[in-house]
């Protein structure tokens, strides 16, 4: 692992942290800080744990406590989240405040810093908390906290939009949009789409199950066009908007557990690319890149009854008079069918690969050698088979092919 730490934390910078906590007579005497990512698999953000020895005052004895400091490193990826609207630092220290006055919401505790890029949370490690792996599947335990979860952020910002229509006016342009407007960025994603859905085509083509319901035919007919239904199916106003926190996925989540192993309690981490877009999108994503086999294949229906049903009851309380029925739901599923493909063309392929290519490579194979990554997928599929066979069957059968049939394909 790499040991590069960045050179702002400090005994300074770590004793205000502690002082906005525990008081101003607070000192920070040691610290030992390591980088949880190495530094060629960073994404965006440079993510340190830091493990402090602090007094509260000259005569007291040495306390401790875990911090994660979480830095933005350069690049045009970093450069895209960082823009007005997206500042994951602005999200934590007014937005997450501000809606825990409407309910209790399921987030790490941060610490003022004095930094308008840097964020400063509590270590939920040390509080018993664990982060999936990141190539796990949930089970629907682990799905049903995320979803009452997710419902929870949901219905409080949309009842702070209703009550403060201006609130989040900065946060109404999605993160696909912004993504959009990045030549160069759109075209790396649009790439890693297309080679992600064709990797796919060609994994299961000719096994009779997958043809015979037409599935090759369907990746073949849209593996070049995966990013413009997307951005089609955005066009859509027929859809419950609020908070999102677009690209949730196990490693985004920490769970805690009781004694006798059954999980307890959820917290939601990673609020770079956060947007007031379709409710939808988030759950999407989350079912298409989290859920296991089981949840999948057999217990969607109920995961979706207790998301309507949360959400609703908290909407309720607080006095809105907002409603989402089941119907609308699924009728809002159809309509970003897209969105389900596109997940599972452009985000499980890389999740998947055992080993994680650096960022930075990846984008330059799509820029120079888009084969070398449809390469590593290929061989990537043989190693985790049948689980892709099964993601597309499992679309199959919830109609996102046959949704972008109807209402994309001309």
């Amino acid at each position: 692992m790499a040991v590069t730490i960045p050179e702002f934390i400090d005994k300074r910078f770590l004793t205000r942290c502690l002082q906005g906590e525990f008081g101003y007579s607070t000192v920070v005497t040691n610290f030992k800080a390591e980088r949880l990512i190495s530094e060629d698999l960073d994404f965006t953000s440079c993510l340190v744990r830091v493990k402090c020895e602090y007094k509260r005052n000259q005569n007291e004895d040495v306390e401790s406590t875990s911090l994660i400091v979480k830095a933005p490193l350069q690049g045009s990826y970093t450069e895209m989240l960082e823009k007005e609207g997206c500042k994951e630092q602005y999200f934590y220290y007014n937005i997450v405040p501000k809606l825990s006055t409407l309910h209790s919401l399921d987030f790490p505790r941060t610490f003022e810093c004095g930094s308008k890029s840097v964020i400063v949370m509590e270590d939920l490690n040390s509080s018993g908390f664990k982060v999936p792996k990141s190539m796990a599947l949930l089970d629907f335990e682990h799905c049903k906290l995320y979803i009452q979860s997710v419902a929870k952020l949901q219905a409080t910002s949309i009842v702070l939009n209703e009550r403060e229509p201006k609130y989040f006016e900065n946060f109404k342009a999605s993160s696909n949009k912004l993504t959009n407007e990045d030549v160069l960025l759109k075209q790396r994603i649009s790439t890693m789409a297309t080679i992600g859905a064709k990797s796919l085509a060609d994994l299961v083509r000719g096994l009779h199950k997958h043809e015979e319901i037409g599935l090759v035919k369907i990746l073949d007919k849209v593996s070049n066009i995966i990013w413009d239904l997307v951005m089609s199916s955005e066009d859509s106003n027929d859809s419950l908007k609020c908070l999102i926190q677009y690209d949730i996925w196990p490693t985004n989540l920490m769970f805690k557990y009781d004694e006798l192993g059954n999980v307890k309690s959820v917290k939601i981490l990673d609020f770079q690319m956060y947007s007031f877009s379709p409710a939808v999108i988030d759950i999407i994503a989350f079912i298409w890149r989290s859920a296991n086999y089981d949840v999948r294949e057999s217990r969607l229906e109920e995961l979706f009854h207790i998301y309507v049903d949360t959400l609703n009851d908290i909407l309720s309380d607080l006095g809105s008079s907002t409603t989402l029925t089941f119907s609308q739901l699924k009728k809002q599923l159809e309509i970003f069918s897209p969105w389900a493909l596109f997940v599972v063309c452009f985000f499980l392929p890389y999740g998947q690969v055992k080993q994680h290519l650096p960022l930075g490579t990846l984008f330059e194979f799509c820029d120079k050698e888009p084969q070398k990554y449809y390469d590593i997928l290929i061989q990537a599929y043989k190693k985790s088979s049948p689980y892709f066979e099964t993601v597309l069957l499992h679309l199959e059968a919830q109609g996102v092919f046959e949704s972008i049939s109807k209402l994309y394909i001309k």
